[in-house]
C-alpha cells in the first residue's frame, strides 16, 4: 500500500472514531503520509519504520566494553 492509500485510509478512520484524540492522531499520520508521498521516489519506507544503521559491525559485537 502506498502513502497515498494510507493517508486517504486514515482520514477515513478519522471520520469514523468518536475519541478526538484518536481522530488527531488519525489527521497527523495522513498528513505525514502526504508528504512522504511527494517526495521523491527513493523512499520506500514508511517514516515510522526507517532505520539507518551507520556502523554494522557493531551489531555483531556481543562484548561489553
Amino acid at each position: 500500500m502506498n502513502f497515498l492509500e494510507q493517508a486517504a485510509r486514515a482520514e477515513r478512520l478519522a471520520g469514523t472514531v468518536m475519541d478526538s484524540y484518536a481522530a488527531d492522531a488519525l489527521m497527523r499520520y495522513a498528513r505525514e503520509c502526504r508528504e512522504w508521498a511527494a517526495r521523491p521516489a527513493e523512499h520506500s519506507a514508511s517514516p515510522a519504520y526507517v532505520v539507518t544503521v551507520t556502523d554494522t559491525g557493531r551489531l555483531n559485537d556481543t562484548s561489553h566494553s
